[in-house]
């Protein structure tokens, strides 16, 4: 290899590292500002659970309803000291409160190991993470600060029909995350599918 040889070929590998820097540097950009979004709504998600249920302890008596849309809308104040739909009611209350919260924190973090590993932090991902993290966090608060006890408030329900359970901002915050995560993995698994077969979705687009 002559002398100009080597150096276009140093100058190549050379381009090549810098090129790789580069896009190393801006993936690791995109990820603390992701982040940073993630921690942002997550902390917005938790400080507006706890005002409104600081609200609805000062405004709210529980057995007394403040119906807002006659027979669909009340609030309604309701101290929750069980898991959802009563679990764990037949531990005694020390037990349950350590139950409780260990099962929060490890549903908390597996859904956010799960979330990063699958989808990765986007922006449809970060917000989604996002709700479901502030969710959690604002109910786990409660469990440890609230004597184990979850405030909840909002009361949906069409007169003589259906009435769903009484819930919280936190609850809301945490159904939409994981519709949201629902609704990135089914899109995720059809494009995928799309993508390993390219044949079948060309015949599908041809009238």
């Amino acid at each position: 290899m002559t002398e100009h040889e080597a150096q276009a070929d140093g100058a190549a590998q050379g381009a090549v590292i810098a090129a790789e820097d580069g896009a190393a540097r801006a993936q690791r950009g995109r990820w603390l500002v992701h982040g940073a979004a993630l921690l942002a709504l997550s902390s917005t998600c938790v400080v507006l659970d706890q005002l409104t249920k600081w609200i609805a302890l000062s405004a709210l008596s529980p057995g007394r309803p403040a119906v807002l849309v006659p027979g669909f809308l009340s609030l309604e104040l309701h101290l929750n000291p069980h898991g959802a739909f009563g679990l764990f009611s037949g531990l005694p209350q020390g037990l349950r409160l350590l139950v409780l919260v260990a099962l929060s924190l490890v549903a908390i973090t597996a859904v956010c190991v799960l979330v990063i590993r699958s989808l990765g932090l986007r922006p449809a991902s970060s917000v989604a993470l996002g709700l479901v993290l502030g969710g959690g966090l604002a109910n786990l608060g409660d469990r440890v600060f609230r004597g184990g006890q979850v405030v909840d408030f909002i009361l949906l329900q069409v007169d003589g029909l259906f009435r769903w359970p009484t819930f919280n901002l936190a609850d809301a915050a945490i159904t939409a995350g994981v519709a949201l995560l629902a609704g990135l993995s089914i899109h995720g698994w059809y494009t995928k599918t799309r993508a390993d077969n390219p044949e079948t979705s060309q015949r599908r687009e041809v009238p």
